[in-house]
């Protein structure tokens, strides 16, 4: 498979390294689809990526990407709470 290949990156989990893997994914301009527990747990892990420490809007604040980039890179990122959400994507 090459990467060129790939249509959605599946992540199982939304913590530290879950989110941390969508960040850079949806930032490499890769849809990433997120599946935690609860829908709490998803827009947590939402707006860490967003607004933690390392998230996009920090990344904007500090020029390393602009808001559209930001915006765009948003619009690839997705969450779910069920399994079978993530049938047809990649593992990540």
């Amino acid at each position: 498979m090459k990467l060129e290949d790939v249509k959605c990156i599946g992540i199982m989990g939304g913590g530290v390294m879950g989110g941390g893997i969508a960040q850079s994914a949806i930032l490499a301009g890769h849809k990433a689809m997120v599946r935690d527990l609860s829908d709490e747990i998803c827009e947590k892990s939402r707006d860490t990526i967003i607004n933690g420490r390392f998230g996009l809007k920090t990344g904007v604040e500090r020029g390393l990407q602009t808001q559209n980039e930001m915006d765009k890179a948003l619009s690839l990122l997705n969450y779910t709470t069920k399994v079978e959400d993530l049938k047809d994507v990649e593992d990540g």
